[in-house]
């Protein structure tokens, strides 16, 4: 018997989700992959509630309870071995952060790995990893190989931006030289690219899924070595001359 001190492993959340596969509907698959490429794999009631459009929390906490209830009694997970406080069938999936004006459910890793060897989530909007991006340049470290604590000031990104925006995507061409990852090495893969750069904004500024471009890897490094950045349609001026 699992309990949240003894979590379950990779391989027994594996063979878990492997019998429940059938019995997953569409919308529990959907919670897993949304918890999966949330912001450090975190998730609210609040944003499970409007990715799924609900109008309130209590129907998101209801799937979410469901789905982890599902897993628990597969897996063999006791939520009666948790601390009095938030008892709970997500303990099953997730640990919990009381810090915050919201709980969090974090999910957990072993969770994530199977769901990944599983084929059940796509890796590219895995919220665990953090893409390079040149929005903000780092400093420029000479020694290498010592361990470092760095602190800096960065403008905040919403990473649901980013999913939704690749999310949307039917055509996944650099918006300003046509390159296709898709079509070259049959992987569909882009960068998102603020048109408005995060580290010129003046306090928090709202962002739209029409102010983020869809760009491939070299025309992303190109636009960032100017200071300011280049507009796309000087990049393409750029590449047509050359």
């Amino acid at each position: 018997m699992f309990t949240d001190s003894a979590p379950p492993t990779i391989d027994a959340f594996r063979d878990c989700l492997a019998k429940l596969r059938d019995r997953l509907t569409d919308l529990q698959r959907q919670v897993l992959k949304i918890h999966f490429s949330s912001p450090a794999r975190s998730m609210t009631s609040q944003r499970l509630r409007d990715q799924l459009d609900y109008k309130s929390i209590g129907s998101s906490n209801l799937i979410y309870g469901r789905l982890a209830h599902l897993i628990a009694d597969e897996i063999g997970f006791d939520p009666q071995s948790t601390p009095t406080e938030r008892r709970g069938w997500w303990r099953s999936i997730s640990t919990g952060d009381y810090s915050g004006d919201n709980f969090v459910w974090i999910m957990r890793p072993q969770l994530a790995d199977a769901l990944v060897q599983l084929e059940m989530v796509d890796t590219r909007i895995d919220g665990a990893i953090e893409p390079v991006d040149p929005d903000i340049p780092e400093g420029i470290i000479g020694v290498e190989g010592r361990l470092l604590l760095r602190s800096h000031l960065a403008r905040e990104r919403d990473r649901s931006l980013i999913v939704a925006k690749r999310r949307l995507i039917t055509d996944w061409r650099c918006e300003v030289c046509s390159f296709s990852f898709e079509g070259f090495y049959g992987i569909a893969f882009c960068e998102v690219h603020h048109l408005v750069p995060v580290s010129s904004l003046d306090g928090t500024t709202p962002t739209r899924l029409e102010d983020l471009a869809i760009v491939c890897a070299n025309c992303h490094r190109i636009i960032h070595l100017s200071n300011p950045p280049l507009t796309l349609e000087q990049l393409r001026t750029k590449i047509n001359k050359a």
